[in-house]
């Protein structure tokens, strides 16, 4: 499991629900993100969950920082705004299916 790994590496991981976690602003030196790929439904919009997810959890990287976000690229789309304000340098890896 990648939490199991990642514990053997560094000196803190949280894992767990995203949204269920809250962290000092610029506290981590590096995110990987696999949110939730679904709607919120409310009474006034529905959004993507990725989008909600990434909206709350970006704020937590430190400057310089690295983030992994997983996400299917069709729904990178929701999540455009952030990181092209926030972020500097960006780079796309593509799709598992081309990893493997």
């Amino acid at each position: 499991m990648r939490v199991e790994q990642a514990r053997k590496v560094t000196n803190h991981v949280i894992h767990g629900d995203g949204l269920d976690v809250h962290c000092p602003v610029e506290s981590m030196s590096l995110l990987y993100l696999n949110p939730p790929y679904d709607f919120e439904y409310g009474q006034w919009k529905n959004r993507r969950l990725e989008q909600i997810f990434f909206e709350h959890c970006y704020r937590w990287l430190k400057p310089a920082g690295v983030l992994v976000l997983i996400v299917p690229g069709d729904r990178l789309s929701v999540c455009v705004r952030v990181l092209a304000f926030h972020f500097k340098h960006k780079e796309l890896i593509g799709s598992v299916r081309r990893m493997l």
